[in-house]
């Protein structure tokens, strides 16, 4: 087992003690927070809320591109096939992507590899052209409600 050092960042004690009091929260937490950079109150409370700082999609490379090419291809109805990934956050995606797509309007299918006959040989040869050598896409269908079989 890997042996670590444990770095704490410094927490003078009337910050970590103001901020407890300021959002009612113990030292303890206050002391944590401190460290991790929230010495501000409203910061703070975003990150105990739970709250995202705002992102913009537009900042990953190519994006606007992407959209455009996934607009035309609703608009020509041409299918759009989603290639995921096998481990859980791929599927995910995978799944929330199909579904977002079908939302929109899209024609989709998708594809995962198999874990057993995965490879990155074969994860190369699914992505070219020619995916013969890869297992057929499946179409995802929403479950039939309860006792409606």
């Amino acid at each position: 087992m890997h042996e670590g050092t444990w770095t704490l960042r410094p927490c003078p004690h009337e910050v970590q003690a103001e901020l407890a009091a300021t959002l009612g929260v113990s030292e303890l937490t206050a002391g944590v927070l401190v460290r991790r950079g929230y010495e501000d109150p409203d910061e703070a409370r975003a990150f105990l809320a739970g709250e995202l700082p705002p992102h913009d999609p537009f900042l990953l490379g190519d994006m606007g591109t992407a959209c455009e090419r996934i607009r035309a291809a609703i608009a020509e109805g041409r299918r759009i096939c989603v290639h995921g990934d096998y481990d859980v956050d791929g599927i995910a995606a995978t799944a929330l992507a199909v579904l977002l797509l079908r939302e929109l309007g899209a024609d989709v299918d998708w594809h995962l590899p198999s874990r057993s006959r995965a490879s990155p040989t074969t994860a190369a040869a699914s992505s070219s052209p020619s995916t013969a050598a890869s297992p057929p896409s499946r179409r995802w269908q929403r479950p039939a409600p309860a006792g409606s079989r």
